[in-house]
């Protein structure tokens, strides 16, 4: 089974097509529309799921398929914009089930590196170092003096520096 696996003669066929795979993206797609005002949405398994077990193992090389992942990386980038304009949803927001979605993220890249180029996805690692490099600027605003107390989990900003080396291997490696 093993050698069957590694074999390029014998592929395993797609269990899903490219309609099943597009129609998938696009519930996900409005999970994560929801995931913005609400927290328990982006945790719940099916996202999860999908971004850490079927993401990775799609043939993204199939033009069908990549509008379905750019238009995921974009919800994904502007949800990370929508949540971190208001400092209160920032808080309240599940930083630890966002790095199981940015893992899938990265095991994606990792099997299938030509999506480095994916526009989409270039800005969401943009988006993602400017999230952690910017943790710990306050307000404006605010006349009161706020906390400098870290937002983000351990576990998201290690996910971020794993997907954004990762990123950059890709590049580096397709070049």
């Amino acid at each position: 089974l093993i050698k069957l696996l590694h074999d390029s003669i014998n592929r395993m066929p797609e269990l899903l097509d490219a309609k099943s795979h597009i129609r998938l993206a696009d519930i996900v797609h409005t999970l994560l529309k929801l995931g913005s005002f609400d927290p328990i949405t982006i945790c719940c398994c099916g996202i999860q799921n999908y971004f850490q077990k079927l993401l990775p193992y799609t043939n993204w090389s199939d033009e069908q398929l990549r509008p379905a992942l750019n238009h995921l990386l974009r919800r994904i980038d502007r949800m990370f914009i929508k949540i971190c304009k208001k400092q209160i949803t920032k808080r309240c927001f599940d930083w630890e089930a966002t790095a199981g979605i940015l893992n899938g993220i990265y095991l994606t890249i990792d099997r299938h590196p030509y999506i480095a180029y994916f526009p989409n996805l270039k800005a969401l690692i943009s988006g993602c170092i400017a999230l952690i490099l910017n943790e710990n600027l306050t307000d404006s605003n605010h006349s009161v003096p706020c906390l400098n107390v870290l937002i983000f989990p351990k576990e998201f900003s290690r996910s971020v520096i794993k997907l954004v080396g990762r990123y950059l291997l890709a590049i580096n490696v397709s070049k």
